[in-house]
């Protein structure tokens, strides 16, 4: 057995979009919207908080696909889903059939660290709109979130 001792620093919290300003960063979205979120992972999750803050835009949080379903029933305000398509249980590829089946508009935009082709087109296949990849590129996922929302 072996212990480490990693230093920590305490450090003010920044939102990223007074770190790294962009053109879509000044965007906001006319009157809120909501944004479902269903990522697993709580780092992620935080992560696209602040990229997309300052936006005027509301999230819900879902921890996996079961949750992702729930919440797109019983909230009609969800404007756009980010899928994350590995979850626990029920991944993001069966999550967004079951959605379809009764929100068939609903944009969903897959979100995974995996950027094979093949991947980009079972996600379009399981009814997804667009596909993004991880790590993320702030501009380029505001982008894609404002093109599926006007």
């Amino acid at each position: 057995m072996f212990y480490f001792t990693i230093p920590y620093k305490n450090i003010e919290r920044y939102s990223l979009s007074e770190i790294q300003p962009g053109d879509a960063s000044k965007f906001k979205f006319p009157g809120g919207k909501t944004i479902l979120i269903a990522e697993d992972d709580n780092s992620n999750f935080i992560l696209l908080e602040a990229l997309l803050s300052g936006l005027e835009l509301t999230f819900l949080w879902a921890k996996n696909g079961i949750e992702a379903i729930e919440l797109c029933e019983t909230n009609p305000q969800i404007d756009l889903v980010l899928m994350d398509m590995s979850m626990p249980g029920l991944d993001g590829f069966e999550a967004t059939k079951r959605i379809r089946e009764f929100r068939p508009y609903l944009p969903v935009i897959a979100q995974t660290a995996y950027s094979t082709p093949y991947d980009k087109g079972k996600a379009i296949a399981c009814g997804c709109i667009d596909f993004i990849t991880k790590p993320y590129k702030k501009e380029l996922l505001i982008a894609k979130i404002k093109a599926h929302m006007e």
